[in-house]
């Protein structure tokens, strides 16, 4: 008789792993039907609220988590597969249906089933990429696919070089990295950074720049934040000012960021611009090494699928509106091949699931800078001609990244990013036409190219004698109003935390909330309300707009000033 861990292992453990062999009962088939089921379960009807399930009670207190981790202890039995399937969904109860048209919170994307089912692929498959030797053939697809993005940017793909990472931080923090050793030598990887440098990024940039500079000790004080225009995009005057007074005290810079698609506003840094001052001031004061230049693309790169499209033919029929906003984005991203490095999210616009991001150099030779002592991994990189974890911070790299990405752009190709990025660009025209023809709310970033829209509600004894725009203009501009500016600023989310409430009773849209979209002229923080459609089933018909989306900010101000009067004359 077998022994019983021999019986155990047959009977029941082997089942919950994948056949080496060609297998007619494939148990996981069972397992991934009853977990659509139960996602498709966990939907709502046509047209109602934005979330899976009912809303559960989340961790909001510090003793929730305390008891957490006091009562959860490691099992000794083994579980039932489908009841844990079963479990694995209830923590999705109230959780936010991305696929939603109501849900507009970030530049937070559905996914193609095309990139889902390489995701699952590569999950059963389990390959890891480090090397050639134990990738096999996906090496093929990390090179293909950093080759079709060297072609959408500009890049010349045979002396180009791209490889994944774990998210938009990461490809920064490669770029970061690379610019540091470049300035100081090989031989600073080895002794410590023996000087300050400086990053260069605008005052809209992501707060990775902070993040970046922490981790590879530069110090988040050597960060250099420049000034924005209206648009969101740098101020190239601030910023030739304040790279002239680096230089002048001989100060050494590293990198220079140009933010391709912020992400609150959208806006596009020009980056031709950056490159003309750098390469001015580099020939004035005789600078020996030029600042890398990253171009900061992950939410922008997706839009150079534009950067053939003809406008003048124009045959997708876009509106002229947005017509004239894929003219400004193009002539902007045209010229990010200037850059020395491009960060790409494809879990942004690249419509793939989390996470799934790749930074491209313009010059592959950069990677001998990061490469690593083949004398210190014996054991790995023996064989095969690709072995990108030479160079790559991670060692672990699993093959769901290229198989994400490399499915989702081949299923899409330029014609379905032009389609889909078009009738988000067409969603935000309508959603702003909307916002402008109502007398207490306006859009803050109505300059912005790009498909997010930031506005802000108003008061009405604010606006006894001016428009919302103007008022918001005041703010903006006007020191006199900073007051008033602060105040509003909670006013904001006071009516952001109405809208919160608005999903749980209504079919109010899922909107997001952001602290700082940019600073007013004399320096304080702009909060604003975000709508950021993503979803693919939104309709771009004004009246669906209003009816949807605009009725229930009206009705989130309308029940704040209820709840000011019942509480200013209480029963």
């Amino acid at each position: 008789m077998d022994a019983h861990w021999k019986r155990v292992l047959e009977e029941n453990l082997r089942k919950d792993f994948i056949s080496p062999y060609k297998d007619e009962n494939q148990n996981l088939k069972d397992l991934v039907n009853e977990a659509l089921d139960g996602i498709n379960d966990l939907k709502k009807s046509k047209g109602k609220k934005p979330y899976l399930g009912d809303i559960k009670k989340s961790l909001k207190y510090e003793d929730e988590f305390h008891e957490i981790k006091e009562t959860q202890k490691f099992p000794y039995s083994m579980s039932n597969a489908n009841e844990l399937i079963k479990e694995a969904l209830e923590y999705y109860e109230g959780g936010v249906n991305w696929n939603h048209p109501k849900t507009m919170i970030n530049i937070l994307p559905p996914t193609t089933n095309t990139s889902l089912v390489g995701s699952l692929i590569g999950s059963i498959l389990n390959t890891n990429i480090v090397e050639h030797e134990s990738a096999g053939n996906l090496a093929n697809l990390e090179v293909k696919t950093a080759s079709m993005i060297s072609d959408l940017v500009g890049y010349e793909s045979k002396s180009s070089w791209g490889h994944f990472t774990f998210g938009g931080t990461g490809a920064y923090l490669y770029s970061g990295k690379l610019a540091i050793t470049k300035l100081f030598g090989v031989k600073s990887r080895y002794e410590g950074i023996k000087e300050d440098c400086k990053i260069f990024v605008s005052k809209s940039g992501h707060y990775a720049k902070d993040t970046i500079s922490d981790w590879l000790g530069i110090g988040m004080n050597n960060v250099v934040e420049i000034d924005v225009l209206d648009d969101s995009s740098m101020d190239l005057s601030d910023f030739k000012i304040k790279l002239e007074s680096a230089y002048e005290n001989n100060e050494k810079v590293a990198m220079v960021v140009a933010t391709m698609g912020t992400t609150d506003a959208f806006g596009i840094d020009d980056i031709k611009g950056i490159n003309n001052i750098i390469e001015e001031l580099n020939l004035k004061y005789k600078v020996e090494h030029k600042p890398f230049i990253y171009a900061d693309a992950v939410i922008g790169w997706a839009f150079c699928a534009f950067n053939d499209y003809d406008i003048n033919e124009n045959n997708l029929d876009f509106s002229d509106n947005v017509l004239n906003r894929i003219k400004n984005i193009k002539n902007a991203m045209n010229n990010i091949n200037i850059a020395d490095a491009i960060g790409i999210d494809f879990h942004k616009t690249g419509f793939t699931p989390y996470n799934c991001s790749m930074v491209i150099l313009k010059d592959e030779n950069d990677i001998n800078y990061l490469k690593r002592d083949k004398k210190k991994t014996s054991y790995l990189y023996n064989f095969g001609e690709y072995k990108p974890g030479q160079h790559t911070l991670e060692c672990s790299r699993g093959s769901n990244y290229p198989l994400m990405a490399y499915l989702g752009l081949k299923y899409m190709g330029k014609i379905g990013f032009q389609i889909v990025l078009g009738h988000l660009l067409e969603v935000a025209n309508s959603i702003r036409a909307e916002i402008e023809a109502t007398d207490d709310i306006v859009c803050v970033n109505d300059k912005s190219n790009g498909g997010v829209s930031l506005f802000r509600v108003y008061k009405d004894e604010d606006l006894l004698n001016i428009c919302a725009k103007d008022f918001y203009e005041n703010e903006n501009n006007n020191e006199a109003y900073k007051n008033k500016l602060i105040e509003n600023n909670k006013y904001q989310y006071e009516i952001a935390s109405e809208l919160k409430e608005l999903i749980k009773t209504d079919d109010a849209p899922f909107f997001s909330f952001t602290t700082k979209f940019k600073y007013s002229k004399y320096g304080v923080e702009i909060a604003a309300l975000k709508s950021y459609p993503m979803s693919l089933y939104i309709d771009n018909d004004r009246e669906y707009i209003n009816n949807e989306v605009i009725k229930y900010i009206k009705m989130a101000k309308d029940n704040l000033i209820k709840k000011q009067i019942k509480n200013t004359n209480p029963a």
